[in-house]
């Protein structure tokens, strides 16, 4: 049974598809119909696809409005008879290598048919990596199953999007990112997807039960990020391979001592989680070799850290109350360490300690005014100062033998400082007013740099 009035959205216009010809009396054009019920009037008849319906459909083309003549000129630019779903023509970006479609559905036209349809411009067989971005509409993945050689899939809000099943056609699909969902409370989208290495879940807040991941027994990288329901972990204790974790925003205090059970468990991930005033007990976790808890804006008490005693990644930005360093001085293979945002800081003194760092990012540390303590890092080859207003000083970097990268504030352009270091062939790159406010911090390495196999902390 299908509605008895003309379609007023995309989705009535996709149920009354379903029709066919019994819908074309609904379907036919009318001047007094509003723009948005003549849309989806024009993409049912479009969904019908037989000659009769594309017959009616050319009866738009007498409306003067705007919005109509657009969407007339696309679908019949794309043929009388092939319907023109949301193809990946307009918006299609191959990186260098053919191997990786983005496509970003909000800037399609008319942006919110439910079906992915590829386009002739795709080989099939090419393709390693597909990012569905904003298909806010978007309900039907069928096409995608026509991709027999890709091994990564993105979805960004593609919140109408249940079904995943066309997912499983995929034998080499290592690599998944799901929507954010917040009614999401199973795993079933991923059963049919044992082989997955590599998960990201984000915004689901009704998701309590993680039991179905100890079927991924290949999997190495697990991200829950914003999961804010999520109590339990003990499910994870069967996932042998796992490496890495990310539990950004956790508002619960969640047991890590599971995660001691896991071989080859090394990068923790525990960001955005504003309402912890301290550390987890660490001391379980002592083989971790990455550690990032940023964003954590009541974290002052850096103790729990001397657990880890092989940590060599370490991120604190946006630490905001953050003062005390002395505890770091306690991780000798420390080589890269973020502190951008931690802007109570005033004394970097401990960091002398550290005789391996080779990454230091200090931007936006507004009130830190001495850097001499840089001096003992001989073998520091990256570092980020930019938007450090009260250092008046940073002749200190000439003494830094391994020197290769150096973010400043636009102000030192023309330093001396500046000139000395050109001259050594250090790369500079110079921040301006607004440059680094949308993310600053969001990078665990220095500039430039991911290593291999680890997720930006």
């Amino acid at each position: 049974m299908f509605p008895a009035k003309p379609p007023q959205t995309l989705s009535e216009a996709f149920f009354l598809a379903t029709a066919g010809s019994a819908a074309f009396p609904l379907l036919r054009y009318d001047a007094e119909r509003t723009s948005k019920s003549a849309l989806a009037s024009m993409r049912t008849l479009a969904l019908i696809g037989t000659d009769e319906a594309w017959n009616l459909l050319h009866t738009y083309k007498q409306d003067p409005r705007d919005a109509i003549q657009r969407e007339y000129r696309r679908l019949h630019q794309f043929g009388t008879k092939t319907l023109f779903r949301p193809s990946l023509v307009p918006s299609l970006q191959f990186q260098d290598d053919r191997q990786t479609i983005e496509c970003n559905l909000y800037t399609l036209e008319t942006l919110d048919y439910p079906v992915l349809v590829l386009s002739s411009q795709v080989n099939p067989t090419h393709i390693q990596t597909v990012k569905l971005n904003h298909g806010y509409y978007l309900l039907d993945i069928s096409a995608i199953a026509d991709l027999p050689e890709v091994r990564k899939v993105t979805f960004s809000d593609c919140r109408a999007l249940h079904d995943f099943s066309p997912l499983a056609h995929l034998p080499h699909l290592t690599t998944v990112t799901l929507p954010a969902r917040s009614e999401l409370t199973h795993l079933k989208p991923l059963v049919e997807l044992p082989e997955l290495v590599d998960i990201t879940l984000t915004h689901c807040d009704e998701l309590t039960d993680i039991t179905p991941l100890a079927r991924f027994s290949q999997l190495c990288m697990l991200a829950l990020n914003d999961c804010v329901n999520l109590l339990d972990l003990v499910p994870l204790a069967e996932l042998s391979h796992l490496h890495t974790l990310s539990l950004s925003n956790c508002s619960q205090a969640i047991d890590l001592s599971v995660l001691a059970t896991l071989p080859h468990f090394t990068t923790l991930m525990l960001s955005s989680c504003k309402t912890l005033q301290g550390l987890p007990d660490l001391t379980p976790l002592a083989n971790l070799t990455a550690f990032g808890f940023s964003s954590c804006g009541q974290l002052t008490d850096l103790t729990p850290l001397t657990a880890l005693k092989r940590l060599q990644r370490l991120n604190l930005s946006w630490c905001s109350q953050l003062t005390d360093l002395s505890i770091l001085a306690s991780l000798p293979q420390l080589s890269a360490l973020n502190l951008s945002w931690c802007w109570s800081l005033t004394d970097i003194t401990p960091l002398t300690a550290l005789g391996q760092l080779t990454a230091l990012d200090l931007s936006w540390c507004g009130h830190l005014t001495d850097i001499t303590p840089l001096s003992r890092l001989t073998r520091l080859q990256h570092i980020n100062l930019s938007w450090c207003d009260h250092l008046t000083d940073i002749s200190v970097l000439l003494s830094l033998p391994e020197l290769k990268t150096v973010t400043l504030h636009e102000s030192w352009q023309g330093s001396s400082v500046a000139t000395a270091l050109r001259k050594r062939g250090i790369a500079l790159t110079f921040t301006g007013d607004t440059d680094g406010l949308a993310s600053p911090g969001a990078s665990f390495d220095s500039p430039g740099q991911t290593l291999p196999g680890k997720r930006p902390l």
